[in-house]
């Protein structure tokens, strides 16, 4: 006479299995790119971000300007380049998420901890740059009203930051309910070029502002007596980050 115990035990078998292969079949259908130029310009956009408009620069200039640029080149060539080739190298063999794919590889292992990292660590940075992208939308409405706001006013008025935060996570939401090719891909073949003539136009813009030689001085002078430990860790940083 089978046990209660004997019998739990055999229903938790039986849905394990069908739930195992229910995930194999969703993993055998998983999304993909549609051509190459969608991954690099997605790739691109999750890496380029609003840092490297405005918080990049102030940290080379107080970092040693070209002196900083150096390391931080030197950082992302010896160590982030090897390691997200690596990473596209374990995608594309295990075609799984970061925690079944090290789970595939090496099971049972401390490494899946990275795994669990890759995934938590978006959701992070998504709660400060759903802020920040918040503040983006708010000043290009006004921008087109011609309303003008101190920042301080703007981001402490919760009637008009929380819509505007609401606003962007659905928009997010919807392109990456889409999928990778009618929604991530699409949607990076269209924004990537925006952000590249937006930049472009800023470029030339500021360098023909008064002072831009000044400027271009303190960014790109390079200053090696400014180089220790921090401004090391802060070049390491940055390419170990993206």
């Amino acid at each position: 006479m089978t046990t209660f115990y004997e019998f739990i035990k055999l229903k938790c078998k039986k849905y394990g299995t069908v739930y195992k292969k229910k995930m194999d079949k969703k993993a055998h259908h998983r999304g993909q790119w549609n051509s190459r130029i969608g991954f690099i310009l997605a790739a691109s956009g999750s890496a380029v971000g609003l840092g490297a408009v405005w918080r990049f620069p102030y940290i080379t200039g107080q970092s040693g300007g070209a002196a900083f640029v150096l390391l931080y080149l030197g950082f992302l060539i010896i160590i982030a380049i090897p390691y997200m080739f690596c990473e596209f190298a374990l995608g594309r063999s295990t075609k799984k998420n970061p925690i079944g794919a090290v789970r595939q590889i090496r099971p049972k292992s401390f490494w899946i901890t990275g795994g669990v990292l890759s995934v938590l660590v978006p959701v992070l940075i998504c709660s400060y740059y759903a802020v920040i992208g918040s503040w983006a939308l708010g000043y290009i409405f006004k921008m087109f009203v011609n309303q003008a706001t101190q920042f301080k006013e703007f981001v402490a008025a919760p009637q008009t930051m929380i819509p505007l935060f609401a606003v962007f996570l659905i928009l997010n939401v919807l392109i990456v309910y889409k999928g990778i090719e009618k929604g991530i891909e699409r949607w990076a073949k269209v924004l990537m070029p925006m952000l590249f003539i937006l930049m472009l136009v800023l470029l030339v813009r500021s360098v023909t502002l008064q002072g831009a030689a000044k400027g271009l001085q303190f960014y790109l002078e390079p200053d090696f007596s400014k180089i220790n430990g921090a401004v090391v860790l802060a070049a390491l940083g940055r390419p170990s980050f993206h």
